[in-house]
């Protein structure tokens, strides 16, 4: 009786052993993807902070520099978006047509890891497609503005968020469809909501859209009216030349006259 369970007690204890030897492994593993996270952290903050020094939308070397960089890392690529130094106010001056295209050339940059997308809510990830300063009340003032370079602007600005928005829900679909269809669909509508509450109201798009189509049709109508005026023009222009070469044209008795009264 006392053997097998001294021989049981030794290969517990080896059990033993190697369980601490595995949660050791375990434990350095965690050490070491921590360290890790956090020399990645530090290097792209260090990063950041370069990167805020430029100066690309009056430098293009800068400009090529930034679009470089964010291209390679998207975690610095989201940062900057969000501390951006610069004005979107809607304003028809080059600065912020500069600006405002910048902001363009980074967003098409944007990738959203699988990572992030679990770990983030909704509304945090919809935030990271609008530049720092980008808010409902400035998109609303620009689709509304007098000018209309700055509209077409504004509205290039809002072309560019909504084809972000297309790619995280693709990215989003494909990594929700193995937790469940209701789950991806509610994860879905989240989102969803969370950009139509940073979106200018759809009672503003709706005049836009149908002031634009006022415009369309009358220069539609202008330039019809313009053909009708110059096929008119040009028709009694024809009928004058005409008109003129009959009457400097010889008729055909003078002609036939000439010999006979010689």
């Amino acid at each position: 009786k006392i053997m097998p369970t001294a021989a049981a007690g030794g290969g517990g204890g080896a059990m033993i052993s190697n369980k601490q030897h595995q949660q050791q492994r375990k434990r350095k593993q965690q050490l070491m993807t921590r360290s890790d996270e956090q020399t990645v952290r530090s290097a792209n903050g260090l990063m950041l902070r370069l990167l805020l020094h430029l100066k690309p939308n009056s430098t293009l070397k800068h400009q090529k520099i930034l679009v470089q960089i964010a291209s390679k890392f998207p975690n610095v690529l989201t940062r900057y978006l969000h501390a951006m130094p610069f004005s979107f106010e809607a304003r028809a001056s080059l600065r912020w047509l500069v600006n405002v295209t910048l902001a363009i050339k980074l967003l098409r940059l944007m990738d959203f890891e699988a990572s992030t997308l679990h770990r983030t809510p909704p509304n945090m990830v919809v935030g990271r497609l609008f530049p720092a300063g980008v808010t409902r009340l400035l998109l609303s003032q620009g689709v509304q503005n007098s000018n209309a370079l700055v509209q077409i602007t504004v509205l290039r600005l809002l072309t560019t968020i909504l084809e972000s928005f297309q790619r995280l829900v693709r990215k989003a679909t494909q990594m929700l469809g193995k937790g469940g269809k209701q789950g991806s669909e509610q994860t879905l509508a989240a989102l969803r909501h969370s950009l139509s509450q940073r979106l200018p109201s759809l009672e503003i798009l709706y005049a836009l859209y149908a002031k634009i189509e006022s415009k369309m049709d009358g220069v539609g109508s202008q330039r019809l009216l313009q053909k009708q005026a110059d096929d008119e023009g040009s028709g009694r222009k024809r009928k004058k030349t005409e008109g003129v070469s009959s009457s400097s044209s010889p008729s055909p008795s003078s002609s036939s006259s000439s010999p006979s009264s010689s």
